[in-house]
């Protein structure tokens, strides 16, 4: 079993010391419960830290109070650095105020859209794009800030222009080969008509 032990001296009515007197109480059932909490939070931070979204959440004004590792890997940051960052220091300068604007809105309780996609900024300067799911986080009834899943989408847009690219690069050759067909079909016919 678990105890705790409570003790304090006792004194006769001239202050002389005649002795100790504890108090021991039985912790068992919540020491218990305890390793049992914790266990479960050992569970939620390995799922947490091993998907492969970052996650955050932030309080009303912007401030950044809760991340997991992949939040981290994603801007190139590190807990150090969290106390000293709110959501417009990973966000590109042209996008802050559509980030900011969006939050305002959301932890008055206006509705907004829950899917964006924004130039973040990584730790280094590099730019990377941003796929966000941010949701208002609600504590007895009021809204305490917003949670967001993120995931770097910058990979999936550069593949995009490419085939955007490639795409367009096909349409103007078949545009030629159009007009080739056409000027060799017109250039056949007089011949043909002879």
């Amino acid at each position: 079993i678990w105890v705790i032990n409570s003790a304090f001296p006792v004194f006769d009515s001239n202050g002389s010391f005649e002795g100790i007197m504890s108090v021991i109480t039985d912790i068992t059932i919540r020491k218990i419960i305890e390793q049992e909490l914790n266990q479960e939070k050992n569970k939620f931070e390995s799922v947490l830290n091993n998907i492969n979204d970052g996650m955050f959440q932030d309080s009303i004004d912007g401030k950044i109070i809760f991340y997991n590792k992949k939040f981290l890997e994603i801007f190139g940051l590190n807990d150090s650095d969290i106390p000293n960052i709110d959501i417009e220091y990973f966000t590109a300068p042209e996008h802050r105020d559509e980030i900011r604007e969006r939050h305002n809105k959301r932890t008055v309780g206006e509705e907004v859209p829950e899917l964006i996609e924004y130039q973040g900024l990584h730790k280094n300067g590099n730019r990377i794009w941003i796929e966000a799911r941010v949701t208002a986080i609600y504590e007895n009834g009021k809204i305490t800030g917003t949670q967001s899943v993120i995931r770097d989408i910058t990979r999936r847009k550069i593949r995009n222009e490419e085939l955007k690219k490639t795409v367009t690069e096909l349409n103007n050759r078949n545009n030629e080969l159009m007009q080739f067909n056409y000027i060799v079909s017109h250039n056949l016919r007089a011949p043909i008509v002879s």
